[in-house]
């Protein structure tokens, strides 16, 4: 995020979207900015990569790795219909773990009630 904002000009704008794609969720980041510097395109995760005057080049190494600490992808890449750059996220489908169904039986005066969950 803080990438597409250094980048936009005010007048540009910023879009993020999260979009459920079968299974998947993407996040997408979305700008208007200046795009992706030919000197850095192929070195955009490597650490301390950068082209921003006092800039560390950590920012997307580190996405990167929190990103597959989720099992999650990151990519980013130049938007293909206008200036720019899109960031995305792509989480896997969630790991839903079985549980047990219980049934829990409540009595009042001479009506049962039931609920499963």
């Amino acid at each position: 995020m803080q990438n597409a904002i250094d980048a936009t000009p005010p007048e540009g704008h910023i879009w993020v979207r999260a979009v459920l794609d079968g299974s998947r969720v993407r996040v997408q980041i979305i700008d208007e900015g200046t795009g992706i510097d030919a000197a850095i395109r192929g070195r955009l995760f490597d650490e301390f990569a950068t082209t921003k005057p006092g800039g560390l080049g950590l920012g997307l190494s580190i996405c990167q790795q929190i990103a597959q600490t989720h099992g999650a992808a990151l990519t980013v890449e130049d938007r293909e219909e206008a200036h720019g750059t899109r960031a995305e996220l792509v989480y896997p489908p969630p790991r839903i773990e079985s549980h047990r169904r219980t049934t829990t039986t409540l009595r009042r005066d001479s009506r049962v009630f039931r609920a499963t969950s």
